[in-house]
């Protein structure tokens, strides 16, 4: 028993680089502490983008059909009421809720800032309202009739007439006939004496 002491203790002693108990944990203390402040010496600041400005959505200009038409705070028939416009009274329009009968609206259109609304589509309509394609029929294509012409038919009496052809003439072969050659200098034998 008493080597495993003896045993557990060196490998102590050489871990904490030959410090005893006291001095090795002072010694943990001062590194953990120093590791954080120079964490929080190097520690960047983060980079936060400037915000930029959304584009306000284009308004599409309705009017008030009836008399007076009531602007709702939610898109239902029991809801409070914002105000009250006369007939005739521009509406600034963002967008028509899907599903439903009511549109949104910018109630304060002068405003940098979206005062939403709504309105029921009953008592208003688009002032410029664009124009519904009506479903016309492309005509079919017409056929254009292919006149076929027959080809010339012969006479019944046409005699055809029989051109006479010249008879084949031989050809006396050619004859070539070859100069004789002259020896080049060199060919000549030399006969030293």
């Amino acid at each position: 028993m008493g080597m495993y002491y003896l045993w557990q203790g060196g490998l102590s002693y050489l871990s904490t680089g030959g410090l005893g108990v006291e001095e090795a944990t002072q010694r943990a203390q001062l590194i953990a502490t120093s590791t954080a402040e120079q964490a929080q010496l190097n520690a960047r600041p983060t980079f936060t983008p400037i915000p930029t400005f959304t584009d306000t959505p284009t308004c599409q200009t309705f009017t008030v059909n009836v008399n007076s038409a009531v602007v709702r705070q939610y898109p239902t028939r029991n809801s409070s009421q914002l105000e009250v416009w006369n007939e005739g009274t521009e509406v600034c329009v963002i967008q028509q809720i899907i599903g439903t009968e009511w549109y949104q609206i910018d109630w304060k259109p002068l405003t940098r800032r979206i005062d939403e609304a709504y309105m029921h589509q009953d008592v208003i309509e688009p002032r410029y309202p664009t124009p519904t394609p009506t479903d016309t029929k492309t005509p079919l294509p017409s056929v254009t009739p292919v006149i076929i012409t027959p080809a010339p038919t012969r006479d019944p009496n046409f005699i055809p007439s029989v051109t006479p052809l010249p008879l084949p003439t031989v050809t006396p072969p050619v004859r070539v006939t070859l100069a004789p050659a002259v020896p080049s200098p060199s060919a000549i034998p030399i006969y030293s004496a």
